[in-house]
């Protein structure tokens, strides 16, 4: 791994950013940051040196150390401290029972909340005892310590055989100083900002009750259970039976199911088969489908699907079986990757349960028990609350009440939010609707996630329901504006222009600069025939962002309709000069010097020229530029050509779009070319 950068600008080093890619995949793919080194302690021993005193101190545990918090717990004078495992037990609380006469004192430091803040974060304290007036004991106040750690905020002095205190000096962040002088020994005091006294309290905490327990790391296994917190909608899954025909696993037909990943040179996976054979009348009692699915014969040839056949046929085995395919194996082995972080092969056996509800709920990687099966089936019903406690690998107590329920919800939105993901790679969008359907359920009020399942259903073609969803965030935040401007946005693709324009007029008054919506305003009131204020909101644009060159094509087709030709003109060619490629831009032009009323703009040979430009621009001969041309031909006076153009323009045309193009042709007809008409 490359050495990490010394400056914030050089993090995206491509030799430092492959090296994290790197550890980020071994941590995947089960290896451990920290794993199998035992705790560390080292003493001070006051000459710039430290000692290795781990064995000592009693707290060189095996475990996979992550945390570690400093704070006297019980008010006895010496330091206390809780370690937070990645394994088992996942919390130690060391309290120090030392016998000792030692001295100490604790501060706890309160800020004005002007220049310094309220908690105090950063100052500096600094103890002068009697004797060592140039060699303070100092220490700063700060917001984390270590790796996922705070602290206690009250900041501790181990005074060792000090019988007096000259002085206190505590350096405030906001770079005042203060002497502290009146403080006392053994004693928990406040020191506030700008009073200069300390003020000794009696804070001696009620008894808790903390429950020592026995937390043996869990013994190697090769089995594992991986239990859903929040249940997952099973996507498609295919298969084949043994003639090869192409089935879809059911899982929509009201029935709980377990797959079976398994393979006939197996030796757990037959016997696993065996447990389920034996075990048959318990399995029909619960309702429970098993789908057995080879796996011989892919990417090993240890075998072949007819020694699987073979295999089953033999064992009389009494559930439904088939063959694996790649993509069922792929899809499987993503539905538990998605699942946790460690991304390992899945071995064989492996099963997934999935419930009456079409949801996967479990994940069995090694053989499983038909009792652990049907418990866990037993138990697919239950709440956020009952899913965490029986997900946990380790034994132990949670947290309830709001706060914990909070949690347990938020962990749900954010798994949906993964699910969703997922869906949509498998371009399985109804599911991906589900989960981002049950992030609303989650939080109703929240527009920001309605306004997200409102792109996910316009993606689905489902518009009338993201029209429907955009109008509950926008109620339930009329100022979210992310809402707000989509709903404007979906309306104005819809041509509902008046409810376009009511929402275009809320977001832009949320946003009075945003170029993107005062456009969109613009091209909705050019539709609803008011060219005047679409000239003005596309005027509006330009000012903002010069570089929107369609904004250019748009107003200047309005200048035109209203007898503005100079400006109109100007803009066609302002588009033109900034990009040479701009095909409308050239037709544009081309329709003006052909077909302007005022004979100062009309110029034929130009017309004709600019519409050759615009037809070879143009990835296809489109209707309008073949109509645009035969405006050219007429102005030169070569109705001939004007007319065979035009006709083929009217082949080409909408049919929405004809009746110009057929009034055009009459005229070109009886030797007239076409001129334009002023709006009023």
């Amino acid at each position: 791994m490359s050495q990490s950068p010394e400056r914030a600008e050089d993090e995206n080093n491509p030799d430092y950013r492959r090296g994290w890619a790197k550890i980020f995949q071994m941590i995947r793919s089960g290896s451990s940051w920290s794993g199998h080194e035992r705790n560390c302690a080292y003493l001070n021993t006051g000459d710039g040196n430290f000692a290795n005193v781990s064995v000592a101190s009693g707290v060189d545990f095996p475990d996979d150390g992550r945390g570690l918090a400093f704070g006297d717990w019980d008010h006895d004078g010496d330091l206390d401290f809780w370690i937070s495992n990645r394994t088992a037990p996942r919390l130690r609380f060391m309290r120090n029972e030392q016998p000792n006469n030692n001295h100490y004192m604790s501060f706890r430091l309160l800020g004005n909340g002007k220049t310094t803040n309220r908690d105090a974060i950063g100052a500096r304290v600094e103890v002068f005892t009697k004797g060592t007036a140039q060699r303070p004991i100092a220490k700063t106040l700060r917001a984390g310590e270590g790796f996922l750690s705070q602290n206690s905020k009250w900041v501790h002095f181990g005074l060792g055989d000090a019988t007096e205190i000259d002085r206190v000096v505590v350096h405030w962040p906001g770079g005042e100083q203060e002497v502290f002088e009146n403080v006392v020994l053994d004693a928990r005091q406040v020191l506030a900002q700008g009073s200069g006294k300390s003020a000794p309290i009696d804070d001696r905490p009620a008894e808790l009750a903390l429950v020592a327990k026995d937390q043996t790391p869990l013994p190697y296994s090769d089995r594992a259970a991986l239990r859903l917190i929040t249940p997952f909608e099973t996507p498609r899954l295919p298969y084949l039976d043994w003639d090869g025909q192409k089935k879809q696993v059911d899982t929509q037909n009201g029935k709980p199911k377990l797959i079976n990943l398994w393979a006939s040179w197996c030796l757990p996976c037959l016997q696993e088969l065996q447990d389920f054979s034996r075990n048959r009348e318990k399995i029909d009692q619960a309702g429970l489908e098993i789908l057995a699915l080879s796996v011989d014969g892919l990417n090993d040839n240890r075998s072949t699907d007819k020694d699987a056949k073979q295999q089953i046929e033999k064992m009389a085995f009494p559930f439904s079986t088939g063959r694996a395919t790649v993509p069922l194996l792929n899809a499987l082995q993503s539905i538990h990757d998605v699942q946790t972080p460690v991304r390992r092969p899945l071995p064989l056996p492996t099963s997934f349960l999935i419930d009456n509800k079409g949801r996967l709920i479990s994940i069995y990687k090694g053989p499983v028990s038909v009792d652990e099966l049907l418990d866990d089936l037993e138990a697919a019903n239950e709440t956020p609350d009952e899913r965490y406690h029986r997900a946990a690998i380790l034994a132990g107590r949670t947290l309830d009440g709001e706060p914990a329920t909070a949690a347990l919800e938020a962990m749900d939105a954010l798994r949906y939010r993964k699910f969703a993901d997922f869906f949509q790679r498998l371009r399985q969008k109804e599911f991906a609707l589900q989960q981002l359907q049950h992030i609303v359920d989650i939080w109703p009020e929240s527009s920001g996630v309605r306004t997200e399942l409102a792109s996910a259903l316009l993606q689905a073609g489902q518009h009338a329901t993201a029209v429907a969803e955009l109008k509950e965030a926008v109620q339930a935040d009329p100022n979210y504006l992310p809402a707000r401007a989509a709903l404007a946005e979906l309306l104005l693709k819809q041509t509902r222009l008046d409810e376009a324009i009511q929402h275009f007029d809320k977001a832009i008054a949320l946003d009075p600069d945003n170029p993107k919506l005062i456009y969109s305003r613009g091209v909705a009131l050019h539709a609803l025939g008011k060219p005047r204020e679409a000239i003005e909101d596309f005027t509006r644009v330009t000012q903002l962002d010069p570089n929107v060159l369609i904004v250019f094509n748009r107003r200047g087709t309005l200048l035109e309709t209203i007898g503005n030709y100079k400006d109109a003109e100007a803009d066609f060619r302002h588009a033109i000069k900034q990009n040479a490629r701009d095909a409308q831009a050239y037709n544009n032009l081309a329709w003006l010097q052909a077909t302007c009323p005022d004979p100062t703009f009309r110029n034929g040979e130009r017309s004709l020229a600019n519409a050759k430009k615009a037809l070879a621009l143009f990835a296809n001969e489109n209707y309008f530029v073949l109509d645009t041309l035969a405006a050219a031909h007429a102005e030169l006076g070569q109705f001939d050509e004007a007319i065979e153009l035009q006709q083929k323009a009217v082949g080409k045309a909408p049919p929405q779009a004809t009746s110009p193009l057929q009034s055009r042709l009459q005229l070109y007809r009886s030797k007239q070319p076409y001129r334009q008409t002023i709006d009023p």
